[in-house]
């Protein structure tokens, strides 16, 4: 937003430290946090963790000079997270609260966060409109259905903290 290419580098360096330390390339999320104090503790995806990771991959890729490094690291990264989001997602449109738990429930702000982060990759053409647009179109209708006779979205989570205890945000809402 500065201008400054060594402010936005140094953004993408922390990320990068952050992606190496959550990013499960196995199941294709990041983990809802690490706790320095307990390297060892269980890793566990939060829904809404990981929509904002979205949010944050699609704006860092606008930032990006198209063609440098940093935008391959940054589109490459925000392609892995796509993948493992949409694999996640329920026969509803929405995704549940902890990802890969479908006996939790089906939280609404996980699911803007991801569909609309997925709009704008497909949209800025740096995924496969025909893979992704069946991602996103059945989210905002899953949204669109948790919207109540008051105009208000139901089913989102209240505000957490980090906590490295699953089963806090397994019953969060």
């Amino acid at each position: 937003m500065t201008g400054d290419r060594r402010v936005f580098r140094r953004c993408v360096e922390q990320i990068e430290l952050m992606s190496a330390k959550l990013f499960n390339a196995q199941v294709g999320l990041y983990a809802h946090g690490f706790n320095a104090h307990n390297p060892d503790a269980p890793q566990f995806y939060w829904g809404r963790a990981t929509g904002w990771i979205v949010i944050r991959d699609v704006r860092r890729a606008r930032r990006a000079a198209q063609g440098s490094s940093v935008a391959r690291e940054v589109l490459t990264q925000l392609r892995a997270t796509l993948k493992g989001v949409a694999q996640y997602q329920s026969g509803s449109g929405l995704w549940h609260q902890m990802v890969d738990r479908n006996d939790s429930y089906l939280e609404t702000s996980r699911a803007r966060c991801s569909s609309t982060g997925i709009a704008h990759a497909v949209n800025e053409g740096w995924v496969n409109p025909t893979t992704y647009g069946s991602t996103r179109r059945p989210a905002w209708c899953g949204l669109a259905r948790k919207i109540n006779a008051q105009g208000q979205v139901e089913g989102s989570c209240v505000g957490t903290t980090f906590a490295g205890d699953q089963v806090l945000h397994y019953n969060r809402r």
